[in-house]
């Protein structure tokens, strides 16, 4: 991550979509990354989060803290609107 922030990308989109469980460590490092990224003025976002995960992130409330899209595709439009 720091290398992706450090060449001047400031949104970022992880597709979980492969993600078939997810634990009190993977959120905190992805709750670490999403700090990093805020540093940087940037966006961590997530998308493609299957109904198990969403679940556990919606338990944790960290899906207050995550931009979570349905997929690519709808994280796509809504930056493209955004960027306009």
């Amino acid at each position: 991550m720091d290398n992706v922030l450090a060449e001047g990308v400031n949104t970022i989109l992880l597709d979980l979509q492969d993600v078939t469980f997810m634990n009190s460590s993977a959120i905190g490092g992805l709750v670490a990354m999403v700090k990093a990224v805020q540093r940087k003025s940037g966006t961590l976002s997530l998308c493609s989060l299957n109904a198990q995960v969403r679940l556990v992130f919606e338990l944790s409330r960290m899906d207050r803290i995550f931009n979570i899209y349905v997929n690519q595709q709808a994280f796509e439009q809504k930056n493209e609107v955004i960027a306009k």
